[in-house]
């Protein structure tokens, strides 16, 4: 949301973390928030090289978080 009367330039940074909380891998978008707008879409792709697939046997997770 911006209610300033001008564009807003922002950065939005998504990093994903292992379970142990390591960082794995970051990316970071420059977006421009438009002067009176109620939101912006960002679209980030990230690819990580060595991850584990999910199984029951081997139930492992990662968690995404982005910043703004």
């Amino acid at each position: 949301m911006n209610e300033l009367p001008t564009d807003q330039p922002r950065t939005v940074e998504t990093t994903i973390y292992d379970e142990g909380g390591s960082a794995l891998k970051s990316v970071s978008t420059p977006v421009t928030v438009t002067a009176g707008s109620t939101g912006t879409t960002c679209t980030q792709t990230l690819t990580l090289s060595s991850c584990q697939l999910w199984s029951p046997s081997t139930p492992v997770r990662y968690y995404a978080t982005p910043e703004f």
